[in-house]
């Protein structure tokens, strides 16, 4: 089992991890000119560091280059935190506090990147990886992402609305994943449709 690190600070999303509402996960392809291929037996092309064209098959382009690794895989989950001033020095989640918890106090809080993997409260063993278009997203696999729904008006500034194939009626847990995602992608946003690597997991 190969571990890899993986920083989520959205507070919503790191409760859904906490509740056990959440079994899947999904974030950008940042991979350059990322697209399908016309190269006959591939699936995904794009241009690597030195500007070349590497084509790839699904599989091998998931595992050498999906940060949510690949069956098998464990996920560590670095978010913002900060240690308990009560304990300077203790190791162990017991003696850090975690900023996506209710009723914490402002002030203090670190960097989800300076998180060691002691600190980490959450470990994710990855079950099946893949990537796709992020309006391929059911509503189901919204539900998966821990998402009951929410009244698919519009609730992001700009007006933008939220919906499905003409979906109106709420809850609707597609508009609720929309609106945490664009909240959390600003840069790769729902109305676009980036492609985006999926994996679902279970907790260790």
């Amino acid at each position: 089992m190969k571990e890899r690190a993986i920083v989520i600070s959205h507070p919503e999303v790191l409760r859904n991890i906490a509740a056990g509402r959440a079994i899947q996960i999904r974030i950008p392809v940042t991979l350059r000119e990322f697209q399908v291929t016309t190269t006959r037996g591939y699936d995904f092309i794009f241009r690597c560091q030195r500007g070349l064209w590497n084509d790839f098959k699904t599989p091998r382009l998931v595992e050498l280059h999906s940060p949510l690794g690949v069956a098998g895989d464990a996920l560590r989950v670095r978010e913002p935190w900060k240690q308990n001033p009560d304990f300077p020095g203790a190791k162990g989640n017991a003696f850090v506090a975690y900023k996506a918890e209710p009723g914490q106090e402002p002030g203090g809080w670190k960097s989800p990147a300076t998180m060691p993997p002691w600190a980490a409260r959450f470990r994710l063993e990855v079950t099946e990886s893949t990537v796709e278009k992020l309006r391929a997203i059911t509503e189901d696999e919204a539900l998966a992402e821990g998402y009951p729904g929410l009244d698919p008006e519009p609730v992001a500034e700009g007006g933008t609305v939220y919906s499905w194939r003409g979906r109106s009626s709420a809850p609707c847990p597609l508009a609720h994943f929309a609106h945490v995602w664009d909240e959390m992608h600003p840069t790769h946003k729902w109305e676009s449709d980036p492609w985006v690597w999926r994996c679902t997991f279970k907790k260790i």
